[in-house]
């Protein structure tokens, strides 16, 4: 699914409700979005996709079949989110979150005005990814996908209001601010060229009133790139858990900094990572020492941690074994 980054023509909101969206006339690509939950303001989004709404279509009959169904809606942003979705957020990583209802604003970039509501309803939760974070990647920011299901949804055009005033995150996040710790492995940007994306889903939720289900998200493969001179704790790794089949599980603390490299903005914390796949990639002729080693690795998610909040809860704090290094090789 492609998160539309501006409605440019407006073409879904004027084909639903033509005579409320004629206000939006003249306004092409002036639009920007928030998020609503529980009837309050829930935090400024830098993109939106409203998702849908339809009915099932008999191949056959080419006839309407089933019930009315509401599609995915996803939202992101890139810095802090509000404490309501933060609450969301961290129940959801616990299996703790029911449903909740809200609405996605459509909201003028020039005076923000909200010009169109589109209120869903017992939306759970679904999905969750985090971007990759890559020290190669200059001006590239962070963003955190959130995909909500609703159970149904209604467009809405509301009465001219007051202008949204809420501040925007002061600090968005940078990919290329981050440090890493996997179990005294990675200790720094320095060690670590790049990691993930962080990509998680949740089970369905236990009844149809919304339940939680109880159990953590289950999460795909977070891939690593490593340059060959940093890699002898990768190499160790891989030695004892692929080349010698010894289980060893490891925490991760990925932490998106601040420009000064010191503030931390978001700690993810990860917990029982396996290595799955690895690939030493020799260095090619001519390349030196250039070379990056490959690693995929299966992490469950612990906790997301905004702020400066990290390690302070309890949570799972990486330990820092001396560095295993493979026979033959000087650390």
């Amino acid at each position: 699914m492609v998160v539309a980054r501006r409605w440019t023509c407006c073409l879904l909101l004027l084909l639903a409700a033509p005579a409320g969206a004629a206000g939006l006339a003249g306004q092409a690509g002036t639009f920007t979005y928030a998020l609503e939950l529980k009837g309050a303001f829930a935090g400024w989004l830098t993109a939106a996709d409203p998702g849908g709404i339809g009915r099932t279509v008999s191949s056959d009959t080419f006839q309407a079949a089933g019930p009315v169904r509401a599609r995915a809606i996803v939202v992101e942003l890139t810095g802090q989110p509000s404490p309501a979705v933060a609450a969301w957020l961290s129940d959801w990583v616990a299996g703790r979150a029911g449903k909740m209802s809200g609405a996605l604003l459509l909201v003028s970039e020039v005076s923000p005005v909200v010009h169109a509501r589109l209120a869903f309803f017992n939306a759970q939760l679904t999905a969750v990814t985090l971007s990759r974070v890559d020290v190669a990647a200059g001006r590239e920011h962070v963003t955190l996908r959130l995909e909500l299901l609703p159970e149904t949804t209604r467009l809405e055009f509301p009465a001219a209001g007051p202008p949204l005033t809420a501040p925007r995150p002061a600090l968005a996040w940078s990919a290329a601010n981050f440090s890493l710790a996997v179990d005294g492995l990675a200790p720094g940007p320095s060690t670590v060229r790049s990691f993930g994306p962080i990509s998680c889903t949740s089970p369905p939720p236990t009844s149809a009133a919304g339940a939680a289900s109880g159990k953590r998200p289950a999460c795909a493969l977070v891939e690593v790139a490593i340059p060959w001179l940093a890699a002898d704790p990768w190499f160790a790794w891989a030695d004892a858990a692929l080349w010698n089949g010894h289980a060893v599980p490891a925490t991760a603390r990925l932490t998106l900094l601040a420009p000064d490299q010191r503030q931390p903005l978001l700690t993810v914390v990860l917990s029982g990572g396996l290595l799955m796949d690895f690939v030493p990639a020799f260095p090619k002729p001519g390349e030196g020492l250039q070379a990056l080693v490959k690693a995929q690795v299966h992490f469950d998610l612990a906790a997301f941690q905004f702020g400066g909040e990290g390690g302070k809860d309890g949570l799972p704090q990486p330990a820092v074994p001396a560095p295993l290094l493979l026979p033959g090789r000087k650390g």
